[in-house]
């Protein structure tokens, strides 16, 4: 072990598992989802209802690779046949033109399994 190496406490340590157990419940999805994802899934759980360009300036890219990402997570796939089905469009109620994203039925399971991992930590 080198000699500069840095212990981490019990707590901390505790905190690194859960942490970890988070990418877990996302990759018992997909094993190769992406960290994007993950991101963009986080961002519609915590504030539902916003479009493409305000989860973007969340997610700190731009709104095309944002619209991708929300697709993905959703209904649709560019790579294969189907998204992952955790996030559903619809039309925004302040701006009947605008897109507004929310979880799906499974996209609220998942959050409350991590949500649960939060509780078990």
């Amino acid at each position: 072990m080198p000699t500069n190496a840095t212990t981490l406490s019990q707590e901390d340590l505790r905190k690194l598992k859960t942490v970890w157990r988070t990418i877990e419940a996302f990759r018992s999805i997909d094993p190769k989802m992406p960290s994007s994802y993950m991101a963009a899934f986080i961002a519609v759980a915590q504030e539902p209802g916003l479009g493409p360009t305000e989860y973007a300036k969340r997610l700190g890219t731009h709104q095309a690779i944002a619209s991708r990402v929300l697709l993905e997570i959703g209904p649709k796939s560019r790579l294969k046949d189907s998204g992952y089905g955790l996030v559903q469009v619809g039309i925004s109620n302040a701006d009947m033109r605008a897109h507004a994203y929310e979880l799906t039925t499974k996209g609220r399971v998942l959050l409350q399994r991590l949500l649960d991992l939060q509780k078990d930590a």
